[in-house]
């Protein structure tokens, strides 16, 4: 093991354990919003261990057993407290964040100054969003003849908060206080209506997790207690006295409760809700780019190593049927030697896929940006204008895009070709109601503007209610471990019922 290695665990066992410290603990739970103590650390664990062991012993479990699970439990109880505070405090973080875009638009837009808005809004907002909004305003005060000033004074509340509507808001407010137009009234007005309905759409998913979070835990505590009922029932019965001393009832329940509390532990620190304030996630858009990269690199060949273990496989199921008469492990071979064969293959599909639903969920909020610039700006300049923000992915269709509108700015052809590859027919649609727009006299622009916009509000809907679900989808599947660990611990409990119970009776057929 080389010593990067060693170094690597070493800070992994380090920091793993240093979340059992107090310091830890209250400095967590102070960034999360709360005021913690380290006699509330002592109280909140020793509850969580005690009803552990509580349910240990209505479990029938021997004093060995109820130890280790005090063990796992003390080791899960960090994650289970900081977890539990922590969708509070993102519940928290959107109100704060509610604030600021609330009263920051309605402000600028008395005298469109962005210093005066900040200024303004500084004694209307609290929390990190006002530390972040008095950083701005003090680089806003005291950079001198930086060029990009309103970009990087607006960038330190953009940085804490990494939230679509943040980001189109600042750059509306940068625009419109450089070149202020006509219209800029209309803009605001447009930009308002949409934090309206994203704010509606924030709160009924903040109402939806926690009530998710409330049924997994109420369902986890149900088979616990469900689990002891069971133990407490037949233990006190004279047929079955003496069936929980077996050691393999006291194994089956001791996996099966400490299971149940590592899932709560899972299942609690999934469901922060982390996602639906920052928006805007490095990590989303470098997934997304990884599948993008092997959709667009050159079809490697399969390589001999592939055919090999293929055959394998193949030759193996086909002895299998012939010699050991099995077929289904040689259906299963078989199975295997074909997916060896087809895995390289399907690597670029898979990976296209994965880039369309990227895309799906993206292109609104790109959308929305074209349709805030289009009061300003043409349509070239209002869809040119988003490229800064493009990541790799929507950056390489946009310069395509953009490429083909410079040499043929009449054609429909550009807008028909835009993201065509991935066959999405919303967006076929929304690039036709971009060309109307372009082509369009100036009367009856506002009109295509109104009814794109409308649009957008839709699509914008979908795309967060996908996001919603791609970030709960393995919640999804954990809230069915309870029961499954449930349903296989009674099978094992029921197996030694009877064979206890069959002992028993062949006792007393001797006697």
């Amino acid at each position: 093991m080389t010593n990067k290695a060693k170094r690597t665990i070493g800070q992994k066992l380090y920091d793993f354990f240093i979340r059992f410290t107090p310091s830890y603990m209250i400095g967590k739970m102070n960034s999360l919003g709360v005021k913690y103590s380290a006699k509330e650390m002592v109280f909140q664990i020793v509850g969580l261990v005690g009803g552990t062991v509580a349910v240990g012993f209505l479990s029938k479990l021997n004093a060995y057993y109820i130890v280790i699970l005090a063990i796992i439990a003390f080791l899960c109880s960090p994650s289970l407290i900081i977890a539990w505070f922590n969708q509070a405090y993102n519940f928290q973080r959107f109100s704060i964040l509610i604030d600021y875009l609330t009263n920051i638009v309605p402000i600028f837009m008395r005298r469109t100054k962005i210093l005066y808005a900040l200024t303004e809004v500084e004694d209307l907002v609290y929390g990190d969003m006002r530390v972040a909004v008095r950083k701005a305003i003090n680089y806003l005060n005291n950079s001198g003849d930086d060029s990009e000033l309103y970009e990087n004074a607006l960038a330190i509340i953009e940085k804490e908060f990494p939230n679509s509507r943040v980001r189109a808001v600042h750059k509306m407010m940068i625009a419109i206080e450089r070149n202020v137009s006509r219209d800029y009234e209309t803009t605001c007005t447009y930009l308002m209506k949409d934090i309206d309905n994203y704010i509606k759409r924030i709160f009924r998913f903040q109402k939806d997790l926690k009530n998710r979070r409330n049924q997994l835990v109420i369902l986890c505590a149900l088979t616990l207690l469900m689990n002891s009922v069971f133990a407490i029932m037949f233990a006190s019965n004279d047929y079955f006295a003496g069936f929980e001393t077996n050691i393999a009832f006291q194994v089956s329940n001791t996996v099966f409760i400490a299971s149940v509390l590592i899932t709560i532990a899972l299942m609690l620190s999934k469901i922060h809700g982390k996602w639906l304030i920052e928006d805007i996630s490095n990590k989303n858009h470098e997934i997304a780019e990884r599948y993008y990269r092997i959709y667009r690199a050159v079809p490697k060949k399969v390589k001999p190593i592939t055919y090999i273990m293929a055959a394998v496989y193949a030759v193996a199921g086909i002895f299998f049927f012939v010699k050991g008469h099995n077929i289904p492990a040689a259906l299963v071979l078989m199975f295997v030697a074909g997916f060896t064969l087809m895995q390289p293959r399907m690597k670029v599909p898979n990976a296209k896929k994965q880039v369309k639903k990227y895309i799906e969920t993206e292109f609104p909020t790109w959308l929305r940006e074209v349709a805030l610039n289009l009061r300003r700006k043409n349509v070239f300049n209002a869809i040119n204008d988003t490229r800064e923000n493009c990541d790799e992915i929507f950056g390489e269709h946009l310069d395509s895009f953009l490429l083909e509108l410079e040499a043929d700015p009449i054609s429909i052809k550009p807008y028909n070709n835009f993201l065509a590859e991935y066959e999405d027919n919303d967006i076929k649609s929304t690039m036709k109601v971009l060309y109307s727009v372009s082509i369009i006299g100036a009367e009856q622009m506002p009109r295509q503007i109104d009814a794109l916009i409308d649009r957008n509000q839709e699509m914008l809907q979908v795309s967060e209610e996908m996001k919603n679900k791609n970030n709960l989808g393995n919640v999804e599947m954990l809230g069915y471990v309870p029961m499954v660990l449930f349903s296989a611990n009674m099978v094992v409990s029921m197996i030694i019922l009877v064979v206890n119970m069959m002992a028993k009776i062949n006792e007393m057929m001797v006697i």
